[in-house]
């Protein structure tokens, strides 16, 4: 309260005073007489504290109907987040548009395993840390107090750790500021291996009394097995978890099981689809047509696909594992080879692409000619090796006449002639 706010009051008392004391004395003595001249100070001096009285209380009123002044701009900025089960959370917070100075700032939780707000984490002006409610060491400060950011980071997230986190900057002398930020813990999925995992959770919470959870596995009860825990709060609740145990096998990926939680108010069902991570198998390449292919692999998670080739200078055009050939032309032709791969691993496949032009027939034309008159050499040249050749030219000389004789009678060969040319012709063939 300001000090000289009493003797404001007294001098305009005084004032009001001053100014009535005259008007009221007149009044009172024209209608009383003189004896009401000494009533009339005490009048005047209530009549101007009841009017001093009202004066003040409006002004309080004024003052009451004013808004609360806030700094214009002040604004607090977190960012959502989600993480897997087992990695670390950041929950980026920073203060902006303020000079005012930082007093501390508190970090507040709603969380699956609590949905009361508490208080776990604060934050001193000058950067020393408090933890509470059990978070311990889980808790880190990474921000910076001279630059208003008061970014924490949660080690080794949970599923019970999903939920709202609520950071306040409390400051001097606007006051406090927050934001909140919604934290999701997804489930990390199990990489195929021969080691028994955690394939899935199902969680009861807060009941009272504590709710049943059971799994409902179907062809695969005899292949997986189920373990359950309760957690006691202090309100009296219980929180009830299980979890589905396997070894991590492909055949397992996208098979569906159901979780059943059973309480006495009510029986809740949740279909789950379990995911097994694995590197990608062998490609296969599969012609849609003349001009379209595409890779044909299985893996989990989804795949990456990109196409090379190495026997031209064209980059091959594709659209994930598609490959799209411009035109049926030899100046495609050549290896092609598709990759796919994920964070596990990658696979390959290859083809061959040759397309047939009016060239490339006369080509093989050319090609057919070549070989046949190559036979026909090979047959030639074993029957001059064989002496074939010149027996068959021996015997038709003898059997024709002289050609400077004059023949006059026709030639009549003999039988043994005859016969000795067959016998050569029949080598022949």
């Amino acid at each position: 309260m300001d000090r000289n706010r009493p003797s404001e009051w007294n001098r305009r008392l005084n004032k009001w005073r001053t100014c009535l004391l005259p008007l009221m004395t007149r009044l009172l003595y024209c209608r009383y007489g003189i004896d009401a001249l000494s009533a009339t100070k005490q009048y005047a001096s209530l009549l101007c504290l009841i009017l001093l009285g009202c004066s003040r209380t409006a002004a309080k009123q004024k003052q009451a109907q004013a808004p609360v002044s806030k700094q214009p701009g002040v604004n607090v900025v977190g960012h959502d987040t989600a993480v897997l089960n087992g990695q670390n959370a950041t929950l980026f917070s920073e203060l902006t548009e303020t000079k005012d100075a930082i007093t501390r700032i508190v970090w507040q939780k709603k969380t699956r395993e609590n949905p009361e707000e508490t208080t776990f984490f604060i934050i001193r002006q000058d950067g020393k840390t408090e933890h509470r409610n059990g978070l311990g060491d889980r808790v880190k400060f990474i921000g910076n107090i001279a630059e208003k950011k008061g970014t924490i980071q949660l080690v080794e997230m949970r599923i019970l750790d999903e939920g709202i986190y609520t950071c306040i900057f409390n400051l001097f002398p606007s006051g406090p500021f927050e934001t909140n930020i919604n934290v999701t813990v997804l489930e990390k999925a199990p990489v195929a291996g021969n080691l028994e995992v955690t394939l899935a959770s199902c969680f009861a919470y807060n009941a009272r009394p504590a709710a049943e959870v059971f799994w409902r596995l179907g062809a695969l009860n005899n292949s997986l097995r189920t373990e359950t825990s309760h957690t006691v709060h202090p309100n009296g609740t219980v929180t009830v978890v299980s979890i589905l145990l396997g070894v991590p096998d492909k055949y397992l990926n996208q098979r569906k099981v159901q979780c059943v939680a059973k309480h006495s108010t009510l029986t809740k069902e949740l279909d789950y689809t379990i995911s097994i991570h694995y590197p990608p198998e062998p490609v296969m390449i599969v012609a849609d047509s003349p001009t379209e292919f595409h890779c044909k692999v299985d893996g989990n998670p989804i795949l990456t696909y990109t196409w090379s080739s190495r026997d031209n200078k064209i980059t091959p055009y594709y659209e994930g594992s598609k490959l799209l050939i411009p035109k049926q032309s030899s100046d495609f032709n050549g290896l092609y080879i598709c990759n796919a791969s994920n964070k596990y691993g990658s696979s390959s496949g290859s083809l061959y692409l040759h397309v047939h032009t009016e060239s490339s027939i006369i080509c093989w034309g050319l090609f057919g000619f070549v070989i046949c008159s190559a036979v026909l050499g090979i047959v030639v040249g074993n029957i001059l090796s064989t002496g074939l050749w010149d027996r068959i030219q021996n015997r038709i000389r003898e059997m024709l006449p002289d050609r400077n004789q004059v023949p006059t009678d026709p030639p009549n060969p003999g039988e043994a002639q005859i016969e000795e040319l067959e016998e050569i012709q029949e080598e022949a063939r």
